[in-house]
């Protein structure tokens, strides 16, 4: 009898171990636990897109995570749980849609099964900052880290394409005269009349209500008057200049007026500048120290009474460590290092009004280094002093 006993209780043993060894049924699983169960050891990374953002207080900024295993292979049908690190500052819905509450930095945080993705937020007070963007920017790019671009206008076009910028938050520095070759005597040299002729095309086309609002920043009059490899050998007279910015003045009275010249260059003229509101910089490495370039524009800008606009020539202007071969031959495109830098410098002035990348191109902009570089410089256009351009 002992012995049968004994032999019953070591198999009523043996089922105990084989039960506890034994997987859960899955009805006894709660769903949530059969999900994790399922995925919390395939995730390993989180990654959440845009890696930085700046928006104004009461705008909002979609964001997205991409959630993948070991193999770097994406999964799909995860619960995301956002969180901002400051919901005084920024808060965000389940679906990852951030809305601004008050000027402020914060983190944004998506995690699933365990794991932690995270991005920048930025939230500066609407209305603070100036224009910050590539010049010819396509709009389906219209948006963070962009608030402003450059465009030539057709006449036909005109209406749409400021309806789409504003619908995009892009504030526009617009060019109405085409390529110079349409406003040139034969000889190369510069032509009023045809310029002016190049204006005329949009005369009958109303925009006044982008001027008002602040979409229009300025209208660009053409491209570097004293560069006389353009003009037939000769600069275009400053007195052209100031008349070209008053026949726009006397077409749209209260659109602001610059001509692609440094202040250093039209300070020349022995006469003031009335109807020129801006003289336009652009940077490239060949210009020496950024910080220093910049100033000496500045006080040049200041004493002669003009604004200041300022660009940076991405494409072409770099020096050479980004290894990235530029459009013109023997010239470099910029590193992400060198737009960090040269950028931190331009805007260190706080008379530039607006802070342009010469120029789109989708293959350059689509560079994860070069994402990150125009991404961290977006919060230093947003927290500058928004400069008049007059």
């Amino acid at each position: 009898m002992r012995s049968l006993v004994l032999l019953a209780a070591a198999a009523a043993a043996l089922a105990g171990c084989s039960d506890a060894a034994a997987p859960l049924p899955p009805g006894s699983l709660t769903p949530d636990a059969r999900a994790l169960a399922a995925t919390s050891t395939a995730v390993t990374s989180v990654t959440v897109s845009p890696s930085s953002a700046t928006i104004a207080v009461g705008a909002t900024q979609q964001f997205t995570a991409t959630v993948r295993d070991s193999s770097g292979d994406t999964l799909t049908g995860l619960t995301i749980n956002w969180r901002t690190t400051d919901t005084t500052v920024a808060k965000i819905d389940a679906t990852g849609l951030a809305t601004g509450i008050a000027p402020g930095k914060v983190t944004v945080r998506a995690r699933t099964s365990g794991v932690l993705g995270t991005a920048a937020l930025t939230v500066v007070v609407a209305g603070t900052g100036i224009p910050y963007g590539p010049f010819h920017l396509r709009q389906s790019s219209y948006g963070p880290p962009w608030t402003g671009t450059v465009l030539d206008m057709q006449p036909t076009t005109i209406l749409s394409e400021l309806a789409a910028a504003k619908a995009g938050n892009q504030r526009i520095v617009l060019r109405l005269a085409r390529h110079r070759s349409y406003f040139q005597n034969p000889d190369g040299s510069f032509s009023l009349t045809l310029w002016k002729q190049e204006l005329d095309a949009f005369q009958g086309v109303d925009f006044s209500s982008y001027i008002a609002d602040g979409t229009i920043i300025a209208h660009y009059l053409f491209d570097e008057p004293g560069d006389v490899s353009q003009w037939g050998g000769k600069p275009v007279p400053f007195s052209d200049v100031e008349a070209a910015a008053e026949y726009s003045k006397q077409l749209w009275p209260a659109m602001l007026t610059v001509i692609r010249a440094p202040p250093t260059w039209l300070a020349k003229w022995t006469q003031p500048w009335v109807s020129l509101d801006a003289g336009w910089v652009q940077y490239a490495a060949r210009l020496g120290d950024a910080a220093t370039w910049i100033a000496r524009e500045t006080t040049v800008a200041q004493r002669i009474k003009i604004g200041l606009m300022a660009s940076t020539n991405v494409i072409n202007g770099g020096d050479g460590s980004s290894g990235i071969p530029g459009r013109v031959s023997g010239k470099w495109m910029m590193s992400a290092a060198e737009i960090e830098r040269y950028s931190q410098a331009i805007l260190s002035s706080t008379a530039v009004c607006d802070y342009f990348l010469w120029e789109w191109d989708k293959t350059y902009f689509a560079r994860a280094d070069i994402q990150a570089a125009v991404a961290n410089v977006a919060p230093w256009a947003a927290s500058h002093p928004a400069t008049p351009c007059q």
